[in-house]
């Protein structure tokens, strides 16, 4: 029978009273008391102001005090303290030496002191001092706050049966509990959740900004928009070449061109089964069953990206190709799939929505991998035009895809003025200001009027809850409103406006990764290591940072006046792909949310909302 894990704070959560102070005075003569209390509440008042923080008033004043101190005789003093600990009823209810659970211990109290109070059997993880040839020299880890979880992580413990605490700082740890118990002197009260133990134990209502903040933006400079309508196929032509590509085709309706293209493969092979991640955007799935065509669901590995392993036991006779999605610019091994893909006779479709622009780290561009790669150039995007772009690096797909050639070069565009009214909609909805208006406009009315005035049709009347998507008999299905409204879209080529807009993102795309490289390394600057960041290429073209945000640690209310910032979930549990692939793909589910990188996120924000995160993790 597995054991069950259960985790301890130590003081005020086993004892009386705090040990930081009582300990700094043990021993001492009445004098150096009162001048050792006073120095503690000084520091006390600082830490209150937030001009230092608890590590740096323990460094402080165990530096000062037992400085050079030998470590036999540091351990001698904390033994002859613990002899005088009072500890509360929680402490003496407890067996530590049952062998039928494990107890773990987390203090910010030294280890030398806290050892002193427990059997051998009991785990302690506690605050290390730090010892040299010239005795005691400081702390060497600080055991407070998201640190006691770290180091829970370290010895293998990812969750915890049952954890106890006094604080709101121990949330963290709180958050990784099956069961949440506070203590309060000698009552011990269950939380029904980290939150209400967060609320329970003190923790303060977090802080926003009255501003609101895109999650992606990319400036476009309207008169330059304006004046750069030049030659119709300059756009196609730039990619084509910037990616070493053989042709570009372009239209306005995302799915609907994802579709069609994937349709255009299928046109020549009895086969119909595509294998795409489990964790990856509905419209996928949606574009892969307006084609008529099957979802094969494959796992993602830890670090959120697909590999040769992750799909080869699913791939057979039926198999057509494979859709490499790189969530948020997450990027799979393209090199190794392209391989195999090659050796199988598998299409690879490279999904280049969030990497276009971008390099690996031998310079090769993103978009060049698969037979085909298509770019999602809806808003929000690298290029926030509307619509979707392919690129066919393979000449056998010339041929596959001249169905939607042809049908692009036959359809005429929307006229100019109706898309520069989107444009102008675009560029003022996603400032600070446009998207506060809309913001505000929204929790005023309570309709959403973004799907409206979008550049993607196909996002008309989504139900994002669900992704228009739901299992039947072991299938996955699209609700039939939403697929007849797809299949009453008419693919369009871009027109003029659309073209300069992207060509201008496109002669500055250097400038623009550089603000967000920029970005990046302010958010890691002021988040350290708070949090794990999904990994994105270091020559990549980011729109958004990924990072797994824990479960539990924020209310739904709290999670959408994040997303109003522009830390966003970047999927929801609640679709249906969500009940298939592995524990990893379910937790990115949960727990993957993104940072805005693009230019309108200023330093003073970055700062802001990480203390909000932070703060409450």
């Amino acid at each position: 029978m597995k054991q069950e894990i259960w985790v301890f704070d130590f003081d005020k959560t086993l004892t009386k009273a705090d040990t930081t102070l009582p300990l700094l005075v043990h021993g001492c003569r009445l004098p150096a008391k009162i001048i050792r209390k006073i120095h503690y509440y000084l520091l006390a008042v600082l830490v209150k102001l937030s001009l230092i923080d608890h590590k740096s008033l323990k460094n402080k004043l165990f530096s000062r005090y037992f400085g050079g101190w030998p470590k036999k005789q540091w351990e001698q003093h904390c033994a002859d303290f613990a002899r005088i600990i009072s500890f509360n009823s929680l402490y003496y209810s407890i067996a530590w030496d049952n062998k039928e659970k494990q107890y773990w211990v987390v203090s910010a109290s030294p280890l030398e002191l806290v050892r002193n109070c427990f059997p051998g059997s009991v785990h302690v993880l506690a605050t290390e001092m730090l010892f040299t040839d010239q005795g005691f020299m400081g702390l060497a880890l600080h055991m407070h706050g998201r640190i006691k979880k770290l180091e829970l992580l370290k010895h293998g413990i990812s969750q915890v049966d049952r954890f106890y605490s006094d604080h709101y700082f121990d949330s963290a740890v709180a958050a990784i509990a099956k069961e949440v118990f506070l203590v309060q002197g000698d009552k011990v009260e269950l939380c029904d959740n980290a939150i209400d133990f967060y609320k329970k134990s003190g923790g303060k209502t977090l802080g926003f900004m009255l501003t609101s903040c895109p999650p992606a933006r990319t400036s476009v400079n309207l008169w330059g928009v304006i004046s750069g309508m030049g030659d119709s196929h300059q756009l196609e032509q730039e990619m084509a070449s910037s990616l070493g590509s053989m042709q570009v085709l372009i239209g306005d309706a995302w799915v609907n061109v994802l579709a069609e293209g994937l349709r255009c493969l299928a046109a020549s092979s009895d086969r119909n089964e595509v294998i795409l991640p489990a964790y990856s955007c509905n419209e996928f799935t949606k574009a892969i069953l307006l084609a008529e065509l099957t979802p094969v669901y494959a796992t993602l590995n830890h670090d959120g990206k697909m590999y040769v392993s992750s799909f080869q036991d699913l791939v057979n006779k039926n198999t057509l190709a494979v859709l490499a999605v790189n969530n948020t610019g997450v990027v799979s091994d393209l090199a190794e799939l392209r391989n195999y893909c090659d050796q199988h006779a598998i299409w690879l479709v490279e999904d280049a929505g969030y990497t276009f622009l971008g390099k690996d780290k031998d310079g090769r561009p993103f978009g060049s991998f698969g037979h085909a790669a298509v770019i999602n150039l809806s808003e929000g995007k690298t290029i926030p035009c509307g619509g979707a772009a392919w690129a066919l690096n393979d000449k056998r797909t010339i041929e596959a895809f001249a169905p939607l050639a042809k049908h692009l070069a036959a359809t005429s565009p929307r006229s100019n003025l109706r898309e520069m009214i989107s444009l102008l909609i675009y560029s003022s909805g996603s400032t600070i200001i446009g998207f506060t208006a809309y913001r505000i406009l929204k929790s005023l009315i309570g309709k959403d009027l973004k799907s409206l005035f979008s550049a993607e049709p196909s996002r008309t009347n989504e139900n994002y809850a669900t992704g228009n998507l739901y299992w039947h008999e072991g299938n996955i299905m699209m609700d039939a409103y939403h697929e007849k409204h797809l299949k009453s879209i008419t693919i369009r080529p871009w027109n003029r406006i659309r073209k300069s807009c992207a060509i201008q993102i496109l002669h500055k795309a250097e400038s623009i990764r550089h603000i967000r490289k920029t970005k990046r390394a302010e958010w890691k600057n002021a988040l350290g290591d708070t949090f794990q960041w999904i990994d994105l290429p270091d020559n990549a073209m980011p729109v958004k940072q990924p990072f797994l945000l824990p479960g539990h640690l924020f209310e739904l209310a709290e999670t959408e006046r994040l997303a109003w910032q522009g830390v966003k979930k970047q999927y929801p549990p609640t679709w249906p792909m969500a009940e298939v692939g592995s524990e990893h793909d379910k937790s990115f589910y949960e727990q993957v949310y993104t940072l805005p990188l693009h230019d309108g996120v200023s330093r003073k924000r970055i700062k802001k909302l990480a203390g909000v995160l932070k703060k409450r993790f």
